[in-house]
């Protein structure tokens, strides 16, 4: 009765603070094989803002979630996150999520206990008398966790991730709350974390890749205080915007800007599935935002979608950055989404992105005739592609590295 809920020896769990946790939790975003860990959802780095939305969405949905941060006793660090989420009261059964976020803190005890105290927490305090959880294949050491807490491995449904064109189960856990109390009678029904675990089996780990780095520049997520001012600036840069699209040329209000961001991010925080992904470039030497870079358009029945990209500061320009990011795009286009193809369309009079675009296996495939008109003379409008299959033949390690 007088077990303490939220504190073990190595960690306690906590409310999430937005002003505290948020910073850190989108950072651990930008980890694509901490992503990978956690189960389908395609990685993609979010900012503290959106995290915030996704604090406030959990706390709305009252009694049907409760979400914890997890951190570590020693100095106070926010090092993962644990969720009881989809609870159906009716049924009196729950989902378990839980993730370490940095790559140091795993392996060290920390999610052991921090799943002591969610079972202890679910089964004893919510009353609770069924737990699902869920693995991908590749996460043996996930599987190892489950196993050793008691979940039996429910269901297992083949091929069901797509991770750099290699296939994985997804395996489903379960574990009753009579279960739970008989792994470990002696100690008051809290479950035996350490005891020997069931023969898991292992399947190959997908290799790690820097899914959002180059060797020039890195992508990260639109940030609306930081993005804001810049694409104010950069719109009133004539060259810039006539390089980009065929809109009319305008000076944007980094305010009107900023506030549009935000309005883009909390209507994405409310969709089920994305068809657009937006990513600054960030030049790796000093960490400097340059440009954007998305894959727009997409039609996820079909696998296919559209790039654009745009590199604002014009005296980055002609130095290699916009070629590094699309490779960067197309790997997470072709190994993240999984998807089969990417067009783009570039200008006739834009022959320096054009020879970027064919550098990056980009052919051309039709063009637009007298498309654009741009003081007084009509321009072509050249439409491009590249296939999944092609982008593998050429890139380094058949596109898995």
């Amino acid at each position: 009765m007088n077990q303490a809920l939220f504190d073990g020896e190595l960690i306690y769990l906590a409310v999430p603070d937005p002003d505290r946790d948020a910073e850190v939790e989108a950072r651990w975003t930008q980890d694509a094989d901490y992503m990978h860990l956690l189960g389908s959802e395609s990685a993609y780095p979010l900012t503290p803002g959106q995290i915030k939305q996704r604090y406030e969405e959990s706390r709305k949905q009252g009694d049907r979630e409760f979400w914890f941060t997890i951190h570590a006793r020693a100095d106070d660090r926010l090092i993962g996150f644990s969720k009881l989420i989809w609870i159906e009261w009716s049924q009196q059964s729950a989902a378990l999520q839980l993730g370490i976020g940095d790559a140091a803190d795993r392996g060290r005890g920390y999610g052991r206990e921090a799943l002591r105290l969610m079972l202890h927490y679910a089964f004893n305090e919510l009353n609770l008398q069924r737990l699902a959880a869920m693995a991908p294949g590749d996460n043996v050491a996930a599987q190892r966790l489950l196993t050793q807490a008691a979940f039996s491995l429910d269901v297992r449904l083949r091929d069901a991730f797509n991770r750099g064109g290699r296939r994985y189960d997804r395996l489903h856990y379960g574990i009753l709350q009579d279960e739970w109390r008989r792994g470990l009678p002696d100690v008051g029904g809290v479950a035996r974390i350490d005891a020997p675990g069931a023969d898991i089996p292992r399947l190959p780990a997908l290799q790690s890749t820097r899914l959002f780095e180059g060797d020039k520049v890195r992508l990260g997520p639109i940030t609306p205080e930081v993005v804001a001012p810049l694409f104010a600036a950069w719109s009133r840069q004539a060259e810039y915007r006539r390089l980009l699209d065929a809109d009319p040329v305008r000076p944007w209000l980094t305010g009107v800007v900023k506030e549009d961001l935000v309005k883009d991010q909390l209507r994405d925080a409310q969709r089920r599935s994305l068809d657009e992904y937006w990513f600054m470039i960030y030049r790796l030497a000093d960490d400097r935002p340059i440009g954007f870079v998305s894959v727009n358009g997409i039609q996820w029945m079909h696998g296919t979608g559209w790039v654009s990209i745009g590199i604002g500061e014009a005296d980055c320009w002609g130095q290699g950055y916009g070629s590094d990011a699309m490779r960067v795009m197309q790997r997470y286009a072709f190994t993240e989404l999984n998807l089969q193809r990417l067009t783009l369309s570039v200008f006739a009079y834009n022959a320096r992105a054009r020879r970027s675009y064919e550098k990056t296996g980009f052919a051309v495939e039709g063009i637009g005739r007298a498309a654009l008109l741009r003081e007084g003379r009509r321009w072509d409008e050249v439409f491009m592609g590249i296939l999944r299959d092609e982008w593998q033949a050429t890139a380094p390690g058949g596109g898995i590295t």
